[in-house]
């Protein structure tokens, strides 16, 4: 059974940190960012995200 899910965006959620200038972690912040396809999303984490974790948001 293959089945598609039809969604209108995807986002991807991580979270990072606002560091102060000795390089220690200060406030932990959650970053977002929105694409129109899954593929987009995919290139932006193989990209960008390959040693943090992330979640991927199918928006209906």
């Amino acid at each position: 059974m293959n089945s598609e899910i039809e969604y209108k965006s995807v986002e991807v959620v991580w979270e990072d940190s606002i560091t102060d200038e000795s390089g220690n972690e200060v406030v932990p912040i959650i970053l977002k960012k929105s694409f129109t396809t899954l593929e987009e999303a995919k290139k932006f984490i193989d990209e960008k995200l390959t040693k943090i974790k992330y979640t991927i948001v199918l928006v209906v």
